[in-house]
This record gives structure tokens, C-alpha cells and sequence, in this order.
């Protein structure tokens, strides 16, 4: 089968003659549009009976489409998560489909020339929706004018969907300037500077002095209201600082 030149319905196992008729009166016609006919109507189409349009109207139907719908989530400045539901809008045949429907579903540029990220999922029977989050990154927080989401069956000719999505109305985070990166050339301070002979009792033996981070943020900590984030990695003593504060 070539999909530029056959119609997609001809996978399906119909009579020669509808099939023959199909492609002479109904060529141009997309299989969601012939799914919305009722049989009479696809009769007339394809200049045959109403018997013959049942078969193709039933064919039209679980033939796979889908319906995509997304939404935009910024992460941050430069990160944008847009999350996808993928809906299913064919009638299900264990004839047809047995037990999977592969398919491909990624996000590309305006010029379909890269894919930004790029899923291999599955319907099943009993699946009506797929859900897919798409993290990507922007060079400096600015996000390209459209993008294109593009979905396309693994095992049927002319099963395809396209999605544009517009930036326009997207505002961006502006770049956090609170970060404060670790110092260098700190003194370590010990645990009597905090002043609490509950906190000495407890580290005593065991902390001689806080290591650079804990030392960095223990008066900020101690002696203000803010709220504060510490990333750091395992091991850093993190939840020594909230043992800390909880005495």
C-alpha cells in the first residue's frame, strides 16, 4: 500500500467493488470525516448501497485517530513542561487491533526538521486516554513562536494527527536571583557558637565543627523568617540543620 496514493480504509479486509469505489468518489475524503456519515449517506458517497456504506462506516470507525489536547506549565526560566493527554477516538475490534495499538508520539519544530523529545507508547482495550509530559529546555528562556506535537500509528498506513502549539500567549518566569552558590574560604564553625546547651549535649562527641555548607547557612537559618531551600548532595548534612532547628 502507498499512502499517497491509496486510500487508508483499503487495509481493511472490504469488497473489491466498495474498495474500487471508495478510491473513484471518495479518494480525497478523510476517514474522520466518512466516520461521521451515517450508512446511507456513504452509500450515495461511494455510489452504492446502504449495506455497503454500513461497511465502511464501521471500518471509518475503528480505523485509529486520535484527539490530542496539551497545555503549557513553566518549571522555571528556561524549562517548560507541556503536558499532553492523547484521547482515543476509534471504536476497538480484538479482530482488528488484538491486543495493541503501538504508536509514536513526539514534539518537533515549526519546520518539522528536529524532534525536541520523541515516546513509543500503547493503547490497549481498556485504555481511553494516554498522558505524556514533554520537559523542555529553552535557550535562554525563549521559547520558539509554535511548535508541532505529531502522532502516528506504528502499524497503520495513513494514521497520523498533528497538533500545533502556540507560544503566544506563554510568559516565562523571570531567572531567580536568590541563589546563593557555596563559599569558599568559610571558617568552620563549632556547635557552641549557636548558644543552646541542648544542641552542644546532642553533637557533643560527634561534631566538632560544621562542615562549609552547614556553616554558610546556620545563621540565616537561626535567625531569620525566610524561607530557605538547600540543595546540596547526599550527605552534606542537610538534616543536621533541621535537627537543629527543632530543638
Amino acid at each position: 500500500m502507498w499512502p499517497n496514493e491509496d486510500h487508508p480504509l483499503r487495509q481493511f479486509n472490504l469488497q473489491p467493488q466498495l474498495l474500487h469505489n471508495l478510491s473513484r468518489w471518495a479518494d480525497d475524503w478523510m476517514v474522520e470525516h466518512l466516520a461521521l456519515m451515517n450508512a446511507e449517506e456513504l452509500g450515495k458517497l461511494v455510489h452504492l448501497n446502504e449495506k455497503h456504506g454500513s461497511a465502511l462506516k464501521t471500518a471509518a470507525q475503528q480505523f485509529p485517530t486520535v484527539k490530542i489536547t496539551w497545555s503549557l506549565r513553566p518549571l522555571g526560566h528556561d524549562i517548560l513542561k507541556i503536558p499532553v493527554r492523547v484521547e482515543r477516538a476509534f471504536t476497538w475490534s480484538p479482530k482488528i487491533h488484538g491486543t495493541a495499538e503501538p504508536f509514536w508520539l513526539w514534539i518537533e519544530d515549526d519546520e518539522g526538521v528536529e524532534i525536541a523529545q520523541i515516546f513509543n507508547l500503547s493503547f490497549r482495550p481498556a485504555t481511553e486516554t494516554v498522558d505524556v509530559d514533554f520537559i523542555l529546555s529553552l535557550p535562554d528562556g525563549r521559547p520558539p513562536s509554535t511548535m508541532i506535537i505529531r502522532w502516528i500509528s506504528d502499524t497503520w498506513a495513513g494514521s497520523e494527527s498533528e497538533t500545533v502549539v502556540s507560544f503566544e500567549s506563554l510568559i516565562m518566569p523571570e531567572r531567580a536571583g536568590n541563589h546563593t552558590l557555596r563559599l569558599d574560604r568559610l571558617p568552620l564553625l563549632q556547635p557552641n557558637v549557636i548558644r543552646n546547651n541542648r544542641v552542644q549535649n546532642a553533637f557533643s562527641g560527634r561534631v566538632s565543627r560544621f562542615n562549609a555548607l552547614q556553616s554558610q547557612i546556620l545563621w540565616s537559618l537561626l535567625h531569620t523568617n525566610l524561607h530557605s531551600l538547600i540543595c546540596a548532595p547526599i550527605g552534606c548534612g542537610k538534616s543536621t540543620m533541621v535537627q537543629i532547628l527543632t530543638m
